[in-house]
């Protein structure tokens, strides 16, 4: 048994140590920002509206989940509006580079592409015509941020 133990994980995952170490380590920074997402976004809700209310911490656990609840759908809903096209396009690509000859998974990518492009623009023109630029900012990266992690698991196997 030469075998180290980060050679049997790599095997067993197959994936480099740097690609786990980045799996690890993005995965454990996007659950515990989601995990804290409902507060912060009922706190930005607050600040937005000019009010503060202690009783919405201890008494408005439930307003506060389903609030941010139905914020994090949204926010997956939108970084698929901008970003949708990148899963698509990235298994197109990882099947070409084996070999496959696929017309339909580029096709569809390129079709994300369009309908993602159109999307862009018509948010950041209501963004620049409201004067909020920085929120067309925020789903920017918000939305690379959760189509990035969706790449990660495209053409991987679950064992």
């Amino acid at each position: 048994m030469d075998l180290n133990i980060i050679t049997k994980v790599e095997k067993a995952a197959g994936l480099s140590w740097r690609q786990l170490v980045g799996r690890i380590v993005f995965g454990i920074a996007f659950t515990s920002w989601i995990g804290f997402l409902p507060t912060y976004l009922t706190i930005h809700y607050m600040v937005n509206m000019n009010f503060f209310s202690y009783d919405m911490f201890t008494d408005g656990v439930f307003g506060i989940n389903s609030f941010g609840f139905v914020s994090g759908v949204l926010l997956v809903v939108i970084s698929f509006a901008l970003f949708g096209f990148v899963p698509f396009a990235w298994a197109s690509y990882l099947n070409r580079k084996k070999g496959s000859e696929k017309t339909l998974e580029r096709w569809t990518a390129w079709f994300f592409i369009a309908l993602a492009i159109l999307f862009h623009i018509l948010l950041f023109l209501r963004c620049a015509y409201k004067g909020q630029l920085v929120l067309y900012g925020v789903f920017f990266i918000l939305g690379l941020i959760v189509c990035g992690f969706c790449c990660l698991l495209v053409g991987k196997t679950f064992k």
